[in-house]
């Protein structure tokens, strides 16, 4: 899986991801388009960590609908966390997407391609403009972007190419693009870290949360993990900015919504298992199947029940026997 065809040339790699596409789900409030950017060499150590955590199966936040996999997703993404990276997220305000389509009565999907080159090249740049002073010479930068006939359509790897060029030649900036290629993310690992850090934040900041699925508690398991052991690393290493399709992006705090999630999650908790000790000590010797019925918990939070047990007896909730289940 190493992007790289001269191994004499250290590149910086940057990965391109969206979420909540506007114009599949036009009533939420944000659209969410990422960026994680990489250098060479924490690439190929951090592929090389988390060989022996992979599988047959993706790794895609929205198909984590069952706590089977949680221990490889958290394994993966807690070993990202901990590398240098570094991720951009812009939320695109989709009303102000809206306003601006019937302004200029067009349909959405005209007015998003408009805006399509736009956004990525902000993510990009955004990276890009931190690696400069680190080298003397132009720093060269590949940029992989996830396999799509839309974006092939609108011609974003030339584009995005082009565009980010002539903005590092216009303002004398340290970086050069080598090239912007489309990769089917089922064979870039990259590609799938961006889609769950980007699926992750998404979920904290709209709150999905709150929804009392299946799936929404099994991500809600994995999300709290991940804070648990590497809080400092999410609030540091991924900046988030809002864009209302003005000529300006407005930061704004990770941490304020990760705390408001935990607020949440702590509270969901520590009612589940006062019910769990309860039940463990009124049936010391039950099943785990038993535990599970009692709990009200379907086959697909059994690694959650472990989790809670593992904490009650005094271990953490991610030991795990076996780290590549």
């Amino acid at each position: 899986m190493n992007n790289c065809s001269n191994s004499k040339v250290q590149y910086y790699q940057i990965y391109f991801d969206e979420s909540n596409k506007i114009e599949s789900n036009p009533n939420t409030i944000y659209s969410f388009y990422g960026a994680l950017g990489i250098d060479q060499h924490s690439a190929t150590k951090l592929e090389s960590e988390v060989q022996s955590f992979l599988g047959k199966n993706e790794l895609h936040f929205v198909d984590f609908t069952s706590d089977t996999l949680i221990d490889r997703y958290y394994n993966v993404l807690s070993t990202a966390l901990k590398k240098n990276i570094k991720i951009n997220v812009i939320m695109l305000v989709n009303i102000s997407v809206l306003k601006s389509s019937k302004y200029l009565n067009l349909k959405l999907n005209d007015i998003r391609n408009l805006f399509y080159i736009k956004i990525p090249e902000r993510l990009i740049y955004g990276i890009t403009r931190d690696i400069e002073t680190n080298n003397a010479n132009a720093q060269p930068t590949n940029i992989y972007i996830d396999k799509s006939a839309e974006y092939t359509a609108l011609l974003l790897n030339s584009k995005i190419k082009d565009q980010l060029n002539a903005q590092s030649a216009y303002r004398n900036l340290k970086y050069i693009i080598n090239e912007v290629t489309d990769h089917d993310s089922k064979d870039n690992i990259f590609l799938q870290i961006i889609d769950n850090l980007l699926g992750i934040t998404s979920f904290v900041i709209e709150q999905k949360y709150s929804n009392n699925s299946i799936a929404s508690k099994v991500k809600s398991e994995l999300i709290y993990r991940l804070i648990h052991t590497g809080l400092k690393d999410m609030q540091d290493k991924i900046r988030i900015f809002v864009w209302n399709m003005d000529s300006q992006l407005v930061e704004v705090s990770y941490s304020k919504y990760l705390n408001d999630f935990l607020l949440h999650k702590n509270n969901y908790d520590n009612k589940e298992m006062f019910k769990l000790k309860t039940i463990i000590d009124n049936n010391p010797n039950a099943l785990e199947s038993f535990y599970l019925k009692e709990m009200g918990y379907a086959n697909s939070r059994l690694k959650t029940l472990r989790g809670y047990i593992n904490e009650l007896e005094g271990r953490a909730r991610t030991f795990s026997k076996d780290k590549r289940s």
